[in-house]
């Protein structure tokens, strides 16, 4: 033991002797020894980790038992009450947001962890595990919806066609890459494709959009040395087959391929289902030509 900056501290002396440090800084910069840590000084210590963690353990299978009463593995509440400090997640309801969706689900994953660390019933675990999965389900699809209406307030006051001829013209939009007019170029793939399940007039505000999503992959394709991401692609070949414009769809499809040679592109299935695309779509267009 040594006297600390806030009382005595316990302290291993690794080495006896003159050193590296006190030819540096010196003894006098050295705390003095009081006195050496006894056995039974470490044996009340360990008693006291070990009583911790026993309570520890108990507070939590009391815990992983209102789990089981909430989860409705157990028909009757337990008699012990729910120990200070831990809290029971609620049953998934897609009411909630991302955030607390996040925080009940870890809740529950807890609980699945924790019946897997003592070995309870395969149902116990199996059930604790689809509830925090459903969790992370529901705070998933709350996350989508709110990074799509957040690109929708931006979409309202956004010129696509002016964004498109300054990308093309090489002007810069202050975007970081990955990003379009402040918000992330997957956002917006997913509100495009919100907007392609609805109607033919969204379908049509959809088309715009796309194609400064693809402007903007070609532009920061032609910086990496990389192939433009093919999702911005394939939505406008998705949304020119349901205006049944073949020919738009051959020559947005050839238009990647033309930005996209053999050798810039990664692997992956994404390529050869546009290849695929790109060849049943000149069929359609021959055809109703």
């Amino acid at each position: 033991m040594v006297e600390g900056h806030d009382g005595p501290s316990t302290v291993i002396v690794g080495a006896v002797g003159v050193n590296s440090y006190v030819e540096e800084c010196g003894v006098d910069s050295l705390e003095s020894i009081t006195r050496l840590v006894s056995t039974a000084d470490i044996q009340r210590a360990q008693a006291a980790v070990e009583e911790k963690l026993a309570d520890q353990h108990a507070a939590e299978t009391i815990w992983l038992a209102h789990c089981r009463w909430v989860a409705g593995i157990d028909a009757s509440e337990p008699a012990d009450p729910l120990p200070a400090g831990f809290d029971i997640p609620p049953l998934p309801t897609e009411s909630e947001g991302s955030a607390s969706a996040d925080q009940h689900g870890s809740g529950w994953w807890r609980a699945y962890k924790k019946a897997e660390e003592l070995q309870r019933s395969e149902a116990e675990i199996a059930r604790f595990s689809d509830i925090a999965r459903s969790w992370f389900r529901i705070r998933d699809a709350s996350t989508r919806a709110e990074q799509v209406s957040s690109v929708k307030i931006v979409a309202h006051s956004a010129d696509f066609a002016r964004v498109i001829r300054d990308v093309a013209s090489g002007a810069d939009l202050g975007d970081q890459p990955g990003h379009l007019l402040g918000k992330p170029m997957w956002d917006w793939l997913r509100y495009a494709e919100e907007l392609s399940k609805a109607d033919e007039p969204e379908t049509s505000k959809a088309l715009p959009l796309v194609y400064a999503l693809i402007v903007v992959a070609e532009k920061e394709a032609t910086i990496s040395g990389r192939e433009p991401a093919p999702a911005y692609t394939e939505r406008a070949a998705i949304l020119h087959r349901k205006r049944k414009e073949y020919s738009q769809e051959v020559a947005v499809l050839e238009r990647w391929e033309k930005a996209c040679p053999p050798e810039r592109r990664g692997p992956g299935a994404q390529q050869s289902k546009l290849a695929r695309r790109l060849t049943k779509a000149r069929e359609l267009a021959n055809k109703h030509t």
